[in-house]
């Protein structure tokens, strides 16, 4: 509570918060040492003057872990920003989309490196929102995904792209591609196991895609 008090933005700021209702680590519903998710999200909406009323959508349960995810909408809110809570129902204090990260269940229907990446890319440091165009489609087909070794891209026909990176699950970037192409080879020999976030932008528009590493 004390922390709360003590955070007085001069401005309103996008926000996103993803949290499991099983963490046992930071509650979902508060504790000593930090308060619900609940308040966290008043406290948010208020700041942020957004409107009455949230969108609920249940996301759809792709992987058969134990758990689900609800997206909840807060906007619109000032200087064009937004609140978004990711509720992770049955989720642990792990983080979704990368396997064995922490303490309880893992979902696996999302990628929080995803998620973040796809909410935070849209806003400037003042909280407008710039002028990012939207996901598209560029690729046709990653092969072979999982991989061991090589990752192939295989770009749309009359597609390029002008930037290609990877991200590790906790946000390292472990590789970058600049310079326009038609197709991308990313050589894995030297990343280590696990889920990645491939982030390929073009003329249109940027498409992101999971990959993994064996």
């Amino acid at each position: 509570d004390a922390a709360l008090k003590a955070c007085t933005p001069s401005r309103a700021v996008p926000v996103m918060q993803i949290h499991g209702t099983s963490d046992l680590v930071v509650s979902y519903g508060g504790g000593i040492s930090n308060i619900s998710v609940d308040n966290t999200l008043k406290f948010w909406t208020a700041q942020n003057q957004c409107g009455f009323g949230v969108k609920t959508t249940s996301l759809p349960d792709r992987v058969s872990e134990g758990s689900t995810v609800e997206r909840m909408e807060y906007s619109p809110c000032n200087n064009s920003t937004e609140v978004v809570h990711l509720k992770v129902n049955s989720g642990g204090h792990t983080w979704p989309g990368s396997s064995g990260s922490g303490v309880g269940n893992t979902n696996m229907d999302i990628s929080a490196s995803e998620e973040i990446w796809k909410f935070f890319n849209r806003f400037d440091l003042n909280g407008t929102v710039q002028g990012i165009k939207p996901e598209t489609r560029l690729v046709q087909r990653i092969y072979p995904n999982p991989t061991t070794e090589n990752l192939m891209i295989q770009l749309l026909p009359g597609m390029e792209v002008q930037h290609a990176a990877l991200y590790a699950a906790d946000g390292r970037n472990v590789w970058n591609m600049n310079g326009q192409a038609s197709a991308v080879n990313i050589d894995m020999s030297a990343v280590k196991p696990g889920l990645y976030l491939l982030v390929l932008t073009g003329k249109t528009g940027q498409e992101i895609c999971r990959v993994e590493k064996r």
